[in-house]
């Protein structure tokens, strides 16, 4: 076991560059203890990331998936799965390719005999709810 520990990046680390090895270990003990208490996993390169201002707007976009006629909840996906839908739909926003669009509507559902994406325009009622004020078909699979 001895031997082991020996031949570790650490222990060879303390042996030759002592304030070099203060320093690492000061460095994984604060970003561990950031990890576990903060929202951040890397304090220290995303800094600003979650604390930054946003400016209010009076309406904002969402998008909407129709799968076969009934509405696709990004809630019941994947973390994953939802980041790389809403990620590929919000960059079609732009001039699009049939190429991306075939690769969304099969990553979405690959036995679906019907697929639309809405672009959607919404703001707040003065409850906070959710109001739609345009409702835009983007593309349509089949």
């Amino acid at each position: 076991m001895m031997k082991f520990i020996q031949h570790t990046y650490l222990f060879r680390l303390y042996a030759e560059f002592k304030l070099l090895f203060v320093s690492v270990c000061i460095f994984i003990l604060a970003t561990s203890w950031f990890a576990l208490h903060t929202s951040e996993e890397f304090p220290f390169l995303l800094y600003g990331m979650y604390s930054l201002k946003e400016e209010a707007t009076e309406t904002y976009t969402a998008y909407s998936i129709l799968v076969d006629g009934k509405e696709l909840k990004y809630a019941d996906m994947h973390d994953t799965r939802e980041e790389l839908i809403s990620s590929l739909i919000r960059e079609l926003d732009s001039p699009a390719t049939e190429v991306k669009e075939a690769w969304l509507c099969n990553k979405i559902s690959s036995s679906a005999k019907q697929i639309q994406v809405f672009k959607l325009t919404c703001n707040y009622t003065a409850d906070g709810l959710p109001h739609v004020l345009q409702k835009q078909l983007m593309y349509e699979c089949h």
